[in-house]
């Protein structure tokens, strides 16, 4: 379970060094961290650096294969080689970010073949279904705000998502630039952009049915919901019943501003300590809930292909970050691979 404030550890207490052996090849190992909670295993291979996140109670041995995920990191600028490190399933949660209509549907301008679509087809055909395989909880964070949530909103959250179009002059709208990173004309804006909560008039759909959008990013809205590939994949998951899939609202970018948000609260009373990142957008609400779980106590993993973002140079910088500072950064390839690796393991064994 992930602690609610970060350790401060003073290493020549809380860290021990042991050295091992392992198939003739030495290493050393080193608790990072405060046990039993708030740690990690680090060794130094001739491989390359590897982390174990499972929280063992012991240095070594390391995890055991038919329960434990590894996965290999992206390597970023100056991090050279990609570090490999070790996840439990029953202890981590894939984060599927504001993958709603709102910020996807080609009914509201979206581009049906830009990021945040290739993002849902990597989550569709691989993230997910590794997900699902290896036991790994699934949670769709996503906008819900109610009235309440509109009444104390924070004047900088109202303004990136229309809450001063009523006040702007008429050449002040000709050209914006949404919250999305998207360049649109004042007619796209100025219909979808009129503040949290407000009404967002017809919609044609693609199939030429037309249907009320809704208010918007309110809960139970066609805008704040899956588009419909997801929201099938969201209900068939949903009705598992050993990890049943997770739907959780935020009122921020971030779905993990304070410790008392429904996802905060969440993930601690379901004893997850490592999060796997997706959604969009990289460098917006999915970063955001990233930096603030990262600075919470949790384990950070970015799934970069499972992410989206039209913003110029975001993704590359989040990436950047996460890689050098938050956390870890991996391509879903990589989830699948290691999932596969555990449930050979587990043939093995049995």
């Amino acid at each position: 379970m992930a602690s609610a404030q970060p350790s401060h550890v003073d290493p020549a207490k809380d860290t021990s060094s042991i050295r091992t052996e392992n198939d003739g090849v030495h290493d050393e190992s080193h608790v990072i961290g405060r046990p039993p909670r708030s740690h990690w295993i680090y060794r130094s291979l001739h491989t390359g650096p590897y982390f174990d996140l499972t929280r063992p109670s012991n240095p070594y041995p390391p995890p055991c294969p038919p329960y434990s995920v590894t996965l290999t990191s992206i390597p970023t600028p100056l991090t050279s080689p990609p570090s490999t490190f070790t996840i439990d399933p029953d202890h981590t949660a894939l984060v599927i970010i504001d993958m709603q209509n709102f910020f996807l549907s080609p009914a509201l301008g979206r581009d049906p073949s830009g990021p945040g679509h290739m993002a849902m087809q990597t989550l569709l055909q691989g993230t997910i279904p590794a997900c699902r395989r290896a036991g790994i909880r699934i949670i769709w964070l996503n906008w819900g705000v109610t009235e309440q949530d509109i009444l104390e909103m924070p004047a900088a959250t109202l303004k990136g998502f229309g809450g001063l179009e009523a006040f702007q002059r008429d050449e002040e709208r000709k050209e914006q630039t949404d919250v999305e990173g998207e360049s649109l004309k004042y007619t796209k804006p100025s219909r979808i952009y009129r503040g949290f909560g407000a009404p967002m008039g017809i919609v044609k759909l693609e199939n030429g049915v037309e249907m009320d959008a809704g208010r918007l990013l309110m809960p139970d809205q066609w805008n704040s919901s899956l588009p419909p590939l997801l929201d099938k994949t969201y209900r068939e998951g949903a009705k598992s019943r050993s990890k049943p899939d997770v739907w959780i609202h935020k009122n921020r970018m971030s779905g993990m501003w304070n410790p008392s948000t429904p996802a905060s609260e969440f993930l601690r009373r379901d004893g997850i300590q490592t999060l796997l990142f997706s959604g969009v957008n990289t460098d917006q609400c999915v970063g955001g809930t990233l930096v603030d779980a990262y600075n919470m106590g949790w384990d950070c993993v970015l799934v970069k292909d499972a992410c989206g973002t039209g913003t110029p140079s975001g993704k590359e910088v989040t990436e950047w970050n996460v890689g050098r500072s938050w956390g870890f950064v991996v391509e879903s390839k990589a989830v699948e691979s290691g999932v596969e690796g555990m449930m050979r393991a587990r043939e093995v064994e049995s």
